[in-house]
């Protein structure tokens, strides 16, 4: 039997009943967004569940808020900066903007969006961060909006607010995550039927597999996954 490189970073663990209980909630959204985007209901509740089980163990509840705030200098009623006793600014929080995540979004362009972030990297660049529910990327949220409004009426709201989009992409509440786990995996589909050694036979493997290789496309990133491309271009069905 060939190992498949591919499917090497899917879990087979059984999932938290946290994770379960989030996919229960989410089907209507997720059986919306299938039928949408064309892409299975399965690989997108996998994705989800991948993602959503991580979480569970490692997610730390505040990181989701301290992406969405910044500290400026308190200022008076007529805009002028209010100083401590000591001659330093008085600091307060104040919510992110569609301005800021404009900015932070190109240093991460420039960074490169599939490049594995450092944990420096997270700090100085706060949309390469994960949040919400389904533990998606800031960046690649905003580049699908970027990309794909046109064509997904529902993402247009979020053009010039990347703020809501974020929130949205934190709350457990909102339809958002599973439609950009349904754009992105379209997007990984795209990837398994042009630049991988699938690409002529895609249609001719069992659905359940297919699941299994987009929910790897999450998982692993497009960098490693051109990189396994890269080492060994024969297809890798099991014999």
């Amino acid at each position: 039997m060939k190992k498949i490189n591919y499917l090497n970073s899917v879990s087979n663990n059984i999932y938290h009943d946290d994770t379960y209980s989030l996919i229960t909630k989410m089907t209507p959204e997720i059986q919306r967004v299938a039928k949408d985007t064309g892409v299975s209901a399965g690989a997108i509740a996998g994705a989800i569940a991948e993602e959503n089980s991580y979480l569970t163990f490692f997610k730390d509840d505040l990181i989701d808020f301290k992406v969405t705030v910044k500290m400026v200098p308190q200022t008076d009623k007529q805009g002028n900066v209010i100083y401590d006793h000591l001659g330093q600014p008085v600091m307060i929080v104040a919510k992110r903007t569609h301005a800021d995540w404009v900015d932070d979004y190109n240093k991460a362009e420039s960074f490169g969006l599939d490049t594995p972030p450092t944990k420096s990297n997270k700090w100085d660049m706060h949309s390469l961060v994960d949040v919400g529910p389904g533990n998606f990327r800031i960046a690649r949220a905003i580049k699908i909006v970027k990309d794909n409004a046109d064509k997904y009426p529902e993402l247009q709201q979020y053009q010039d607010h990347y703020d809501k989009l974020v929130d949205d992409l934190i709350s457990e509440d909102s339809s958002l995550t599973a439609l950009m786990y349904g754009i992105y995996l379209k997007e990984a589909e795209e990837f398994f039927t042009t630049k991988s050694p699938y690409q002529n036979h895609w249609d001719e493997l069992p659905t359940a597999f297919q699941d299994a290789l987009l929910i790897s496309f999450v998982n692993a990133g497009q960098t490693r996954l051109t990189n396994i491309y890269k080492a060994r271009k024969e297809p890798l069905f099991l014999q």
